[in-house]
Order: structure tokens, then sequence, then C-alpha cells
């Protein structure tokens, strides 16, 4: 017996075993993509008619937009005083990392010795 034989017949029992056919199913049509008769419509040219230039409208603000709801962006998070916060192993100055707003709290690193400590805000 060859060792492709061997082979096969491990597969099929493995196979067996796990509750499957024991041969594999035949492989599905292969989809052929290349050229066709058919019309492609290309979407860079559509006219948009409110603007009147060709392309595709983008319009991410949509009327009636859930984000309406929630009041104006606010893009400044205030933070205390980060210049407070001396480092606590030589007193240099410290950089914000991370502003955690679930725990309340600020990851700080020193830019002298790069302790990282972190303060609750």
């Amino acid at each position: 017996m060859s060792l492709s034989q061997r082979l096969k017949e491990a597969e099929k029992e493995r196979r067996i075993s796990a509750g499957l056919p024991p041969e594999r199913p035949a492989p599905e049509a292969v989809v052929e993509l290349g050229p066709s008769d058919e019309v492609v419509i290309d979407l860079t040219q559509a006219e948009r008619p409110e603007v009147g230039t060709t392309g595709i409208a983008y319009d991410p603000v949509r009327n009636g937009d859930a984000a309406s709801a929630f009041g104006d962006h606010e893009p400044e998070l205030a933070l205390p005083d980060v210049a407070s916060y001396p480092c606590p192993r030589c007193g240099g100055r410290t950089q914000v990392d991370l502003v955690d707003q679930v725990h309340q709290t600020i990851s700080l690193s020193c830019l002298s010795c790069f302790h990282m400590f972190r303060v609750e805000s």
C-alpha cells in the first residue's frame, strides 16, 4: 500500500470517527470572472442632481441622524492641571499618556526618569 493510499484511508477513518461522511464533498462549481458582455455602471460618473456635478454623493451627516440627540460635540476634554502632578520619584515634568474615563484616572509618565504612575481625576 502506497503512502498516498494510507493517507486517504487515515483521512477516511478520521472523518468517520468525527461523524462526517467518509468522502469529502465534491468541490463547488468554479465561477469564471473573465470579460463579459454585460453592461457595467460606473458610479463615479453618476449625476448628482442637487449639485450638478458628477461623482458619488456622500453626505456623512444625514437628516434625522441620531447624533443630533446628543447635542454639540465637545472636542476639548476638561483635564485637571497636569503640571501640578510632578513625578513622585524624581520630581520632574510629566506628560499624560492615558485618560480612563470609566475609572476616572489619568495615567502619566515622567519625561526625565520615565516612571509611570496613575492619579485619580
